[in-house]
């Protein structure tokens, strides 16, 4: 039977293993990953932080886009609910005074669908009686947030943390007021044309179908930026891109 090994033999041949293995640092990635891909070796295995050296910047992917996107939607969000509090405060309380008539007129026997015929008219009157409270003044504050930001620092707060920036497709460079105007109104704009169709037509109907045709057209905008391309419509029309810094 062999002898086996003392402790300064094991002890030689682990330095001698360890002595073969590379010292920790970047190494080029083992697994598949774009071209000058390198991953970290901790002197023992491979970690799971990657690094592209050396690579410019790339169209941004959609996901990251979408962050950036709810990111914005946030900070848009509480911006418009400071601006437009006081109509707030006033549809609140004409709603609650159209809650009870609808309510006192199911109690007292009205026909149920004269009823909520009166209830959405009311509502809607409600609404629009203080459209610039509730639109005019929240869209002017959005337009404003987005114009200086993209205009000044090619991305807005949402962008910006997640290291995307928009710049014109043709290349680098700051974007022009008409590359900012178009994004936006593209962007934007056709959810604004909701009070001018409302005030025009006072029909619930007619709103409720436009409202739906202008979220399905946000949501093809938006969906447009998965192509190949990753340019959504706003970039399209606009003549931008939106790049993703390493």
């Amino acid at each position: 039977m062999p002898a086996l090994p003392h402790e300064g033999q094991l002890l030689r041949r682990s330095t001698a293993l360890s002595s073969q293995q590379p010292p920790p640092g970047w190494y080029a990635d083992p697994w598949p990953s774009p071209p000058g891909g390198l991953r970290w070796w901790d002197g023992g295995q491979w970690a799971g932080a990657t690094s592209l050296p050396d690579r410019g910047p790339t169209d941004a992917g959609w996901w990251r886009r979408a962050g950036a996107y709810l990111i914005d939607g946030f900070i848009v969000g509480a911006i418009s609910y400071v601006v437009g509090l006081p109509g707030q405060v006033g549809l609140q309380r004409d709603l609650q005074i159209e809650s009870q008539k609808l309510t006192d007129a199911l109690t007292y026997g009205s026909d149920p669908g004269t009823a909520m015929t009166d209830y959405w008219s009311g509502f809607a009157d409600a609404y629009l009686d203080r459209w610039l409270w509730l639109v005019a003044l929240p869209a002017i504050a959005v337009v404003a947030y987005y114009a200086v930001m993209l205009r000044t620092r090619s991305a807005t707060v949402g962008k910006r943390a997640l290291r995307l920036r928009v710049v014109p497709a043709s290349g680098e460079g700051r974007l022009s007021w008409s590359m900012v105007v178009r994004r936006i109104l593209t962007q934007f704009g056709p959810g604004w044309l909701i009070i001018p169709v409302a005030l025009a037509t006072r029909s619930v109907a007619v709103i409720a179908i436009f409202a739906l045709v202008v979220l399905v057209f946000q949501l093809l905008d938006h969906l447009w930026a998965a192509s190949d391309r990753k340019r959504a419509i706003h970039d399209l029309t606009a003549g931008t891109r939106v790049l993703q810094d390493p």
